[in-house]
């Protein structure tokens, strides 16, 4: 119903922030989507006073990404503690020696492998990670990123440009990798290496959006994949990474645990011992894993939280709602009838997105107002007086709509659609009216 991931998130800030009082925790939450939570000590020889440990895999996911923001990242340092397993669930068929984080989805991004940044949509900020800076030339064709000095591979060995330009550069060889399509695309020219913690992104054509895409792509080390035959169906063993949790300790069907790498750029983080992953089949099996504590957080779908899940235990199980994206309903404008703009504005006034929220998702999301059709993830790019001026265009109004369709030529008669939908990512596609 709501595609909860991919804001881009941090494991590192998700475990410094959640390992804060809870009090201090609920104060800086956004209200926006379902993230069911327990409150627990998670090593019990150090018996936490109140402590929140609870967070996000960089599979990790949903719940930290809203907590990029600065007043959560402020946290004082004696009140985190050291230590502790955080276990959290996957929903999957099982896990299996592959640690390749192009083919196998959502759990080395930030655990195994550092991104170069994240960026912060809701704010606009970046947070850099493995670089410490990223300009543009005053053409806006070069790109010059800076890593951070001193980083090193979880086997002890330097990161260096070389590293990080190959990265980039075997995506063009396995165009299955190549995530936002930078070479697809056309635009990149080729990456100059200028010295150990310094490269160049040459552009043909000026694009001062194009580092936006880089955050996505995984870093990972030259000497290991540049022997790789088949850089898809590489199965990277024996991994060697840059994040927070890179040794793995043991991996069955059903479970895995990753710890804590030593060489880790960020002095004694993470603050975590290891990460157990769970795998479940789908959201009804996280549900009762949950309140029977076996896990220690999800960001599954939940029907009527409040009795289902927290009054179950109300002083330990709690949710909250980090900003998403809208959810959508596309059209093909170039064919008949919506390339009539009068019938894609009775669409929209047809909708009554209030009963929507209130009956098809339970009351949880927030009702989009927004005629440029973003969603309160991307709020500091919603001009309000735009969504103001078009208001009407938003609001449930059947009987405009149909004075629209009249006007558009279009008779009330039964009509067959066919609409295709993915819900991972909650994009729904009229293909044929």
């Amino acid at each position: 119903m709501i595609n909860a991931g991919f804001l881009g998130l941090d494991f590192v800030k998700c475990v410094e922030i959640l390992s804060i009082l809870r009090k201090r925790f609920l104060e800086v939450l956004p209200p926006n989507f379902l993230v069911p939570l327990k409150w627990k000590s998670l090593n019990p020889k150090t018996k936490l006073k109140d402590t929140v440990m609870q967070k996000k895999t960089f599979i990790a996911s949903v719940i930290c990404g809203a907590l990029f923001t600065g007043s959560a990242v402020t946290a004082q340092a004696e009140e985190i503690k050291q230590g502790g397993t955080l276990t959290v669930p996957i929903i999957n068929t099982g896990f299996v020696d592959n640690f390749n984080p192009y083919t196998v989805k959502d759990i080395y991004n930030g655990t195994m492998f550092e991104p170069l940044m994240v960026f912060n949509n809701m704010t606009g900020e970046t947070h850099w990670r493995l670089a410490e800076s990223a300009d543009y030339s005053d053409d806006l064709k070069t790109i010059t990123i800076k890593l951070r000095e001193g980083l090193k591979w979880s086997d002890g060995s330097p990161l260096t440009a070389e590293d990080v330009a190959f990265s980039f550069e075997m995506t063009q060889k396995a165009p299955a990798f190549d995530l936002k399509g930078i070479w697809s695309g056309g635009n990149l020219k080729n990456i100059d290496v200028v010295d150990a913690r310094t490269l160049k992104v040459n552009l043909a054509e000026a694009d001062s959006t194009f580092l936006w895409n880089l955050a996505d792509y995984h870093i990972v080390p030259k000497k290991v994949w540049s022997k790789a035959e088949d850089l898809t169906t590489f199965t990277n063993p024996n991994p060697i990474g840059s994040g927070p949790m890179t040794t793995v300790k043991y991996l069955k069907p059903q479970q895995m645990e990753l710890c804590r790498n030593e060489n880790y750029y960020l002095e004694n983080r993470p603050y975590l011992d290891c990460m157990t992953f769970r795998s479940y089949n789908d959201n009804s099996q996280i549900q009762p894993a949950l309140i029977k504590g076996e896990i220690d957080w999800g960001s599954n779908f939940i029907a009527d939280i409040e009795s289902t899940f927290v009054k179950q235990n109300p002083d330990n199980h709690h949710f909250w709602y980090p900003a998403n994206d809208a959810i959508h309903l596309y059209v093909n404008t170039k064919e008949a009838p919506f390339d009539d703009i009068r019938v894609r504005q009775a669409l929209s006034m047809s909708l009554d997105r209030e009963m929507i929220v209130d009956i098809a998702a339970y009351g949880y999301p927030t009702v989009n107002y927004n005629a440029g059709g973003i969603g309160e993830l991307y709020k500091s790019s919603i001009d309000q007086g735009v969504t103001d001026k078009y208001r009407g265009l938003t609001t449930y109004n059947p009987d405009e709509a149909k004075k629209l369709l009249d006007a558009a030529g279009l008779k009330d008669s039964m009509v067959t659609a066919t609409v295709i939908c993915q819900t991972a990512t909650s994009l729904c596609l009229i293909s044929k009216w």
